[in-house]
């Protein structure tokens, strides 16, 4: 009670996006939405996880073979989301780990055991202030506490924290990624990105009802679409490019139109029932 109760088809429709980013381009671009190759095993991290460990939990389920790290500041939230994934049974799936923000909000969350990590997901807390935090519609629909919807600066300050790390480390995590709610801190996420030198860059729109936020990807690993066959003499070709974006905006029709894959039903153990797929 009190806590954050997210969304879910605009959660699904980030980690559908995570889903094309390791998949690679040339997968995405050439082959209807159900047809790509998603790697069968995977290992990502979902930066304040929260309370109810959503993305963690949709991507256990839609991938058997994935495993995550949920990190979070608030013991609290911990709790209730350890409650969770137990109820899920996902404990050899889901580990999760209290961080210190003045470490690094990411560095601080990864172990040297836990070598490379395929990907990384956060939605960051979306106001500066506690004001604006209430006075905000979406705050009144969705609930949440202070902790868990402010951080000084907002969600772009908190997305500049994740750039700084991904900077010192580098390709240890092969996409960095966040879901935002405002085109301004999509842009300076971007600008830092590049700053800090990333070699790859992925940026797109989640639309859902009224709502439109914004995905912002980067790398220090370079994903060129490859040459595989001979009628794709290069690495970008102008009919490769508009594949991609045939394609693309097939798959935003479908996930607008609630064509999504969706998981198996996910009970949620703060509240003690069971929320099916299609809600």
């Amino acid at each position: 009670e009190g806590l954050l109760v997210p969304p879910l088809p605009q959660r699904l429709n980030y980690l559908h996006w995570v889903e094309d980013l390791l998949a690679g381009d040339f997968e995405v671009a050439m082959k209807a939405p159900r047809e790509v190759r998603i790697p069968a095993e995977a290992k990502g991290i979902d930066v304040g996880v929260g309370a109810n460990c959503i993305f963690p939990i949709l991507g256990a389920r839609l991938h058997p073979g994935w495993r995550f790290i949920g990190s979070d500041i608030d013991p609290v939230a911990l709790t209730a989301a350890a409650a969770t994934v137990a109820r899920n049974g996902l404990n050899e799936s889901i580990e999760l780990r209290q961080v210190d923000p003045a470490a690094g909000v990411l560095a601080s969350a990864l172990r040297p055991e836990d070598g490379q990590i395929d990907f990384c997901m956060c939605n960051p807390p979306f106001f500066a202030t506690d004001a604006q935090c209430h006075a905000a519609a979406h705050y009144r629909a969705c609930a949440g506490n202070a902790g868990e919807m402010v951080c000084p600066g907002g969600e772009e300050a908190f997305a500049r924290r994740i750039v700084n790390d991904s900077a010192v480390l580098q390709g240890r995590v092969r996409w960095y990624t966040c879901m935002l709610g405002h085109k301004a801190s999509l842009k300076s996420c971007v600008a830092a990105a590049r700053a800090a030198g990333a070699k790859s860059m992925r940026t797109t729109r989640f639309f859902q009802g009224r709502n439109v936020r914004y995905g912002v990807a980067w790398s220090f690993l370079p994903f060129d679409i490859p040459q595989v066959s001979k009628r794709f003499t290069t690495n970008a070709t102008g009919e490769v490019l508009l594949a991609m974006l045939r394609t693309r905006a097939s798959q935003l029709e479908h996930l607008g139109a609630g064509d999504a894959h969706l998981p198996p039903a996910i009970t949620f153990a703060v509240h003690g029932g069971a929320l099916p797929s299609g809600s």
